[in-house]
């Protein structure tokens, strides 16, 4: 997808992926891309997805079969080559996990080559709960003040519910406050 940075001009180009677990057609892939990023470098990159594939042994854990190092070495000058940025993961330890959790890994990942870094330098990639999947969706945020709590809110046709108002009566009744006297 290409596109154009809003307020600044600059081009950007986002590839979503999903490679093959075969290396010889991850290696196609990783080399297909690297020619685009070469060729095209007035362009702000973003390669994300699952990439089928660990930077380093502890990127995956639990009982499988032997880690390839000859895969990661690939996977590693791949990102190398292309000056990509790896993000580091917040808010989980991996990415993907077996249903019945024998094995985890960080599959899924945000690369930003260093133009999209110079432009939007405080990114950070956040690993979302599963919900039914095995894998855990990523958010780019690209400031920490768009991570933070937001206050309440609620949908005005909530209102419109006859039990609605005792419902929050009964539930704030019931709350616990636990602090100084100004917190009630």
């Amino acid at each position: 997808m290409e596109g154009e940075w809003k307020d600044v001009g600059e081009k950007i180009c986002v590839v979503n992926i999903y490679p093959s677990c075969d290396m010889i057609e991850k290696r196609e892939l990783w080399n297909m891309i690297d020619e685009k990023v070469e060729n095209d470098v007035d362009c702000c990159w973003c390669v994300c997805g699952d990439f089928n594939a660990i930077r380093k042994e502890s990127e995956k854990k639990g009982r499988s079969e032997y880690i390839q190092m000859e895969d990661i070495l690939r996977f590693n000058n791949f990102i190398e080559e292309s000056e990509f940025i790896d993000l580091s993961l917040n808010g989980r330890a991996f990415t993907w996990c077996r249903l019945d959790g024998s094995v985890m890994s960080i599959l899924e990942r945000f690369l930003l080559s260093k133009r999209w870094g110079r432009q939007s330098p405080n990114c950070l990639q956040w690993a979302l709960d599963r919900g039914l999947s095995d894998h855990c969706p990523l958010f780019l945020c690209d400031d920490w003040d768009n991570w933070r709590p937001r206050p309440f809110r609620m949908l005005k046709c909530w209102e419109e519910f006859d039990a609605y108002k005792d419902f929050v009566k009964e539930a704030w009744d019931n709350c616990t406050v636990l602090g100084w006297e100004a917190l009630c």
